[in-house]
């Protein structure tokens, strides 16, 4: 997990993020909470380059923390993963695709199903903020 700030112009605040780096993995989990601040969009993006088991799958959301309760919410979950590979994004927030309101913390939730399910994946992020 890591966040690296880079300024594009005095307005605009963009995050790149690395929720989960790529290695395998065989159970479930979650990312550390991040704190991003105030932003208005993050583009998501999953990508998968491995897969083994017998009928696996895996289900990736994006989850944003209420900060009075310290329960999290599914900002984005991307469509299950079976027996491939390959790359997934999606836009979140104004400008984005669901336009919903980023939290300041946020984190990547993974579930891991079927038989002995192993999958080598990566989420990471760019945020932005005018």
């Amino acid at each position: 997990m890591s966040i690296s700030r880079v300024d594009y112009a005095a307005e605009v605040r963009v995050l790149e993020i690395t929720f989960v780096a790529s290695a395998p993995r065989t159970a479930n989990g979650n990312s550390p909470d991040l704190d991003l601040g105030d932003v208005d969009e993050i583009f998501v993006v999953l990508d998968v380059t491995a897969q083994s088991g017998t009928s696996p799958t895996l289900d990736v959301v994006i989850e944003g923390k209420d900060p009075v309760s310290g329960k999290y919410r599914t900002l984005y979950a991307f469509a299950q993963v079976g027996a491939s590979t390959g790359t997934w994004d999606q836009s979140i927030g104004k400008g984005g695709q669901t336009n919903r309101v980023i939290p300041r913390t946020v984190r990547a939730r993974w579930t891991l199903g079927g038989t002995s399910p192993s999958y080598t994946f990566s989420v990471g992020a760019v945020a932005r903020s005018k």
